[in-house]
């Protein structure tokens, strides 16, 4: 960036007025084509420059949804180093005119806003290589072949790593029909497992018979 204070501004000191009554013009196509007049009384150095720096800036404002650098917050960070007002001769030199200057704020950042968007308006014809590399393309991460959640809110599976890692199937256990019990009589009465009661060699219910005497 330029330094804040050299001898004198880019934007020149003999010119300072004419830069506030253009940027101040109310209608827009009047405001571009005052600014316009008094660019073109500049130095020839002085001109050589402001070309070049805003061709920059505008090269710098199209990458604003990267650099958040858009021409209005350009302006803020540049004005004050390009355009400022002269100090009057008998004011104190640790004042330097900060008062004007602060009023007039608002008018420089519109004038530098002004410069870097329709910069192709009061410079078309020049175009400068800046040697700048094109950003090179971030290739896209590759999909990964994981399957989404489920409704039920399980985990998803990957089967195809799964495979990879041969797990073996899940075996199922087949019903031990000897094992079970019988079902329970309708009587209520509990169930009886008579192939586990004759290996306990338990001998059977007598039943007694109703004496009718």
């Amino acid at each position: 960036m330029l330094p804040q204070r050299t001898a004198e501004p880019l934007f020149t000191l003999f010119l300072h007025d004419q830069w506030v009554e253009a940027v101040r013009k109310q209608d827009h196509q009047e405001r571009l084509r005052a600014i316009w007049c008094v660019v073109t009384q500049l130095p020839q150095p002085n001109l050589d420059n402001v070309k070049y720096l805003f061709k920059f800036l505008q090269m710098l404002s199209t990458n604003s949804q990267v650099n958040k650098m858009t021409p209005s917050n350009i302006a803020i960070v540049i004005a004050p180093n390009l355009i400022w007002a002269q100090r009057e001769k008998d004011e104190q030199p640790d004042m330097s005119t900060m008062g004007r200057n602060m009023s007039l704020s608002n008018d420089y950042r519109s004038l530098v806003d002004n410069l870097v968007e329709y910069c192709d308006y009061f410079f078309k014809e020049d175009n400068f290589d800046f040697g700048v590399t094109p950003r090179p393309s971030i290739p896209s991460s590759p999909s990964l072949s994981h399957q989404h959640a489920s409704s039920n809110g399980a985990l998803p599976v990957n089967t195809a790593q799964t495979n990879k890692l041969n797990v073996p199937p899940t075996k199922t256990h087949k019903r031990n029909k000897s094992a079970d019990f019988d079902t329970a009589s309708s009587n209520g009465a509990l169930p009886v497992n008579t192939a586990q009661t004759n290996k306990l060699n338990v001998p059977p219910t007598k039943t007694h018979k109703r004496n009718t005497s």
